[in-house]
């Protein structure tokens, strides 16, 4: 926070309480710092969306409007950027319905000074950098997830598939929504190498390059190398991720280059 300049915008009706408010963040041993002011509801919907800002300060009551309108209108563009709510007095059912409404902290005007202002602000732009570092690592997973050649899987404890990207179709002919209604060991050639992969990743926590055959949806037989791992949710529940990556082409040459090796050898 201290090497960036800090925007903040003021939504609050009342030029005092905005005044004041100024006052305090040049109290901020972080001092690069610009105080925006919104005195209506429709200007800070306007500086919602234009997005510069970095923390949203919001009054309560907004004549007409309340605070709970401009969370729900941050909410419905899909604008995460921290909103710490404002109030004249403590009443913890607002609190409880600002923060059930996505604020990110709630404030008294009458109890407020310098630092606890700063600290409020502080904790909220942390936590809303370390949100947004998180879902720009899910989304960079998400695209590996989606563009993967290789099968991605996920299934609960029992095998049922949870989620599979978009390659199952190429390899085995099944639409992700058809593979969602199946069980893993419906793929397997032969049930008993499902139970033995199990075993393994049960044991050692996963299982690397698992050699096994896979029916597609058309009958035909592919033969893949199948890791695997355990995943525990924060709820305790187990689910098994894995990757399966298609060697069938790969075998059929080696067999093919071992058939004619043997041809060669009874022409001799």
């Amino acid at each position: 926070m201290r090497d960036l300049k800090l925007k903040v915008l003021v939504v609050d009706d009342d030029e005092d309480d905005y005044f004041l408010t100024k006052e305090l963040f040049k109290e901020f041993l972080h001092n690069n710092i610009q105080v925006d002011w919104a005195p209506t509801y429709s200007q800070a919907i306007a500086g919602l969306y234009d997005n510069s800002y970095h923390i949203y300060l919001v009054d309560y009551l907004l004549g007409a409007h309340t605070g709970i309108d401009f969370l729900a209108e941050a909410k419905k563009a899909n604008l995460n950027k921290p909103i710490i709510m404002l109030t004249g007095k403590g009443d913890q059912r607002t609190d409880l319905l600002a923060m059930e409404n996505g604020a990110a902290d709630y404030l008294v005007k009458n109890d407020l000074d310098a630092q606890k202002l700063e600290r409020s602000v502080r904790y909220a732009f942390e936590r809303y950098d370390h949100s947004r570092k998180l879902r720009e690592s899910e989304e960079k997973f998400r695209r590996i997830f989606e563009q993967s050649r290789d099968v991605i899987y996920i299934t609960d404890e029992a095998g049922n598939f949870l989620d599979a990207n978009e390659s199952i179709k190429r390899f085995l002919g099944y639409s992700r929504e058809e593979l969602l209604t199946m069980n893993m060991i419906d793929l397997y050639e032969d049930p008993q190498k499902r139970n033995r992969i199990l075993d393994a990743v049960k044991l050692h926590g996963e299982v690397i390059d698992f050699e096994k055959v896979l029916i597609a949806k058309d009958g035909k037989k592919k033969i893949c190398l199948v890791s695997a791992g355990i995943h525990l949710e924060p709820s305790g529940k187990i689910l098994f991720q894995g990757i399966i990556h298609d060697i069938t082409k790969r075998r059929k040459a080696e067999q093919d280059l071992a058939t004619a090796e043997k041809l060669a050898v009874t022409g001799q």
